[in-house]
């Protein structure tokens, strides 16, 4: 990101980041990487979900459930039932586990 800070991709990257950092438990530095990504491509869902998921697990349930509504206005349909759809590919288990958890405490709906 430092090497091509003008890349039309930056967002994407930043996002990346911000889920590195959620899988290593650093819940503060996700969601500041999801919202980095969200200010270049603010309809970008899987950064609403990391931002969303990286406030619940800090403890900010407040902006959790504020970006969970943003989510749902985004993507009305989004459930924890059809999570398969939009769930990164995690490697561990437990990663996948602690997201779910996130999105539920964030207020995802069933």
């Amino acid at each position: 990101m430092r090497l091509s800070p003008l890349d039309p991709r930056l967002f994407a990257w930043q996002f990346c980041t911000g889920l590195a950092h959620f899988c290593a438990g650093r819940y503060d530095d996700a969601f500041e990487w999801a919202e980095s990504s969200l200010r270049s491509q603010p309809n970008y869902a899987s950064a609403m979900h990391v931002a969303a998921v990286g406030h619940a697990l800090a403890g900010r349930l407040l902006e959790a459930q504020q970006m969970m509504a943003r989510l749902c206005a985004f993507d009305p349909s989004l459930r924890l039932s059809n999570l398969a759809e939009v769930l990164p590919p995690f490697h561990r288990p437990d990663d996948r586990s602690r997201y779910i958890e996130g999105l539920r405490k964030a207020g995802l709906p069933d």
